[in-house]
């Protein structure tokens, strides 16, 4: 299992950061030896009445759809919380957390630590 999500890049690029997102998990659990199998997403961002954080929650889920459908990767639970903020500024962050199953006979390798970075827009 891991949680990803770096969210400068969904800041920066909603659609990017949330298929950037999606693939850093999939690397994660197959630099390990293990087989991606299904994703739950845990998404935080701030006030969407603001049209800039409507925009980075709507875009985040594009690109991390575009993402799970390219790498046949299904979702099959999620989180989110909005109205994330501390004196009017948003800190997002939207974390996908990947589940895998290690293949039999490999090796034990590095276990993966959950990346505790907090993210600009939902990471």
């Amino acid at each position: 299992m891991t949680s990803d999500c770096t969210p400068r890049y969904v800041q920066a690029h909603p659609e990017t950061g949330g298929r950037q997102a999606v693939a850093e998990a999939w690397r994660n659990i197959t630099a390990v030896g293990a087989t991606p199998l299904a994703v739950t997403d845990n998404m935080n961002f701030g006030n969407p009445q603001k049209p800039e954080i409507m925009g980075q929650f709507a875009g985040a889920i594009m690109g991390m759809a575009e993402a799970c459908k390219a790498l046949d990767f299904p979702v099959v639970s999620g989180n989110v919380s909005l109205y994330n903020e501390t004196e009017g500024q948003a800190d997002p962050a939207d974390a996908d957390h990947r589940r895998g199953r290690r293949h039999r006979g490999h090796r034990q390798g590095r276990r993966l630590a959950p990346h505790a970075g907090r993210a600009r827009p939902s990471c």
